[in-house]
């Protein structure tokens, strides 16, 4: 707006990291076309577009229920309203606002080591009036590591089905179908995601009328992941809850729908894994398959959960089993234990105890809880907090984390349509968007990415010498509800780290 523009600020990156920064406009002529355009190589221009927020998150997790008076007191703001996460990529160099109100965002990636500083101008033009805003960046010696084994394990599960209908594909398992998902797969490991979420490949045998693996479309996609770059592979679940939900007592098999615990169950279950196990070791996988067996038990199947696992465990013998848990009472069921962040930062050392090999992993997860002042990816809540959870994964030594809504939409009812979220927070669904012709980035996804890529330094950081390692994380991060909601003050250790790291 002429007479009202700020100057960009500066920002500090390792020299192969991701530079950002946002532009604000007001008083715009709403239809009128917009240039703009930045004096640096390889720069990237997004439209931030606003997203609805039609239910607060609730102060333990889902949204807020009103007739019992709570209230979550750790929001943005007050629901219903409308917040800037999508990422809108424009190509030409022109956009046209629809409102008075419009927000851009310019992005350089893999930025020059042998360069210390670097300005940008970036100019916008509107009719008239005009304007050119600096952009400093500097560029520290420190570079993170590339996403490999060695890295931060990061899952985020997909869907593979009806969100891709949002990009036109009707056919599934067939040449499109595999594009799309290659496009949702590059952008996860951008977001330096290395585990990727492999899905049940099933066909009828026509002899036995028995559901068999369709190994060649297994191959197919771990081929396209290994080629993107995904260190670790994550196998699907083999059983799913019986009769009564997430409190059911027991677990049906996904090919069959027996009790897992039964003769018939056991004995499809048993079957079902065999070919898994035996289709894993002939392509030369077991060293980097995460094996799931049923998702979030607890306190209502432990027993029938341990059976279960230890089914698996006997016909995929050396595979790891990871799978979410809802609480520490499932000592020796699991290679990979993944507990909620609250409830792993409640029961510590109970869920620190299961850990009793050098093998042994122990992630964390968020999925539609905690709400609160609790770290999540939630639309109402800081984008911080979501750069944060990397942070407090780090200062508690949790080996990665895991999500279950990378892109949970489908046709009709999409993230920018009212009712999305059903009784779900705001923004746990997705991390993405359904663009026109692949997913869109989103503001949180961005900031994950820079919490994971800081990650990474105050690793190496905490080799180098584990006091001032964690006296500097301590400043902005204690724990998962311990946190400094102060943005310069993040910046301010960032740039400590990286200084310190450069020398």
């Amino acid at each position: 707006k002429a007479g009202e523009v700020r100057p960009c600020s500066e920002t500090d990156v390792p020299a192969n990291g991701v530079a950002e920064v946002n532009i604000l406009f007001n008083g715009l002529a709403p239809g009128k076309e917009i240039a703009f355009s930045a004096d640096a190589k390889g720069g990237e221009w997004f439209r931030l577009v606003a997203v609805p927020v039609e239910k607060n998150t609730g102060p333990d997790g889902f949204v807020e229920n009103f007739e019992k008076g709570r209230t979550n007191l750790f929001v943005t703001r007050r629901a219903p309203f409308k917040v800037f996460d999508a990422m809108e990529p424009l190509a030409d160099g022109k956009v046209t606002p629809r409102s008075e109100t419009m927000a851009l965002r310019f992005r350089l990636r893999n930025l020059p080591s042998g360069t210390s500083r670097l300005s940008v101008g970036l100019s916008f033009s509107q009719g008239a009036f005009r304007t050119r805003l600096p952009f400093r960046v500097n560029i520290h010696k420190v570079s993170v590591p590339p996403v490999g084994r060695d890295s931060f394990r990061f899952s985020n599960w997909m869907d593979w089905y009806g969100s891709m209908r949002c990009h036109g594909v009707r056919s599934y398992w067939l040449d499109k179908h595999f594009g799309t998902i290659e496009k949702y797969l590059r952008l996860a490991m951008y977001a330096r995601q290395n585990v990727a979420p492999v899905p049940m490949f099933l066909k009828k045998d026509k002899e036995t009328d028995l559901q068999v693996l369709d190994e060649a479309r297994f191959v197919r996609f771990v081929k396209m992941a290994k080629r993107i770059g995904f260190a670790y592979l994550e196998g699907p679940l083999l059983c799913r809850f019986g009769e009564g939900g997430w409190k059911a007592k027991n677990f049906k098999v996904r090919t069959a729908g027996d009790i897992s615990t039964t003769r018939e169950g056991a004995a499809e279950l048993g079957r079902v894994a065999s070919l898994l196990a035996d289709m894993v070791r002939r392509n030369g996988w077991q060293d980097v398959w995460y094996q799931h067996v049923a998702d979030e038990p607890s306190k209502f199947n432990i027993s029938e959960y341990r059976i279960t696992a230890g089914i698996v465990r006997k016909h995929m013998p050396g595979i790891r089993l990871i799978d979410t848990i809802e609480n520490p009472d499932f000592a020796g069921s699991l290679d990979v234990c993944v507990p909620k962040t609250f409830k792993y930062e409640t029961e510590k050392a109970k869920y620190e105890a299961l850990r009793t090999r050098p093998s042994d992993e122990i992630w964390c997860y968020t999925c539609i809880t905690p709400g609160g002042r609790w770290m999540n990816r939630l639309l109402d809540q800081e984008v911080l907090r979501s750069l944060y959870l990397p942070w407090g994964c780090h200062v508690h030594s949790l080996d990665g984390y895991l999500h279950w809504g990378f892109n949970r939409y489908a046709p009709g009812k999409t993230p920018f349509t009212p009712g999305f979220n059903g009784d779900g927070p705001a923004g746990d669904r997705n991390l993405v968007y359904p663009g026109p012709d692949g997913p869109w980035p989103s503001v949180r996804l961005e900031a994950m990415r820079q919490g994971i890529e800081d990650l990474e330094l105050m690793r190496i950081l905490k080799r180098e010498d584990p006091k001032p390692a964690a006296a500097l994380a301590g400043r902005i991060v204690r724990g998962f509800c311990d946190y400094t909601a102060d943005t310069a003050e993040y910046r301010a250790v960032r740039r400590e780290l990286l200084e310190t790291l450069s020398k």
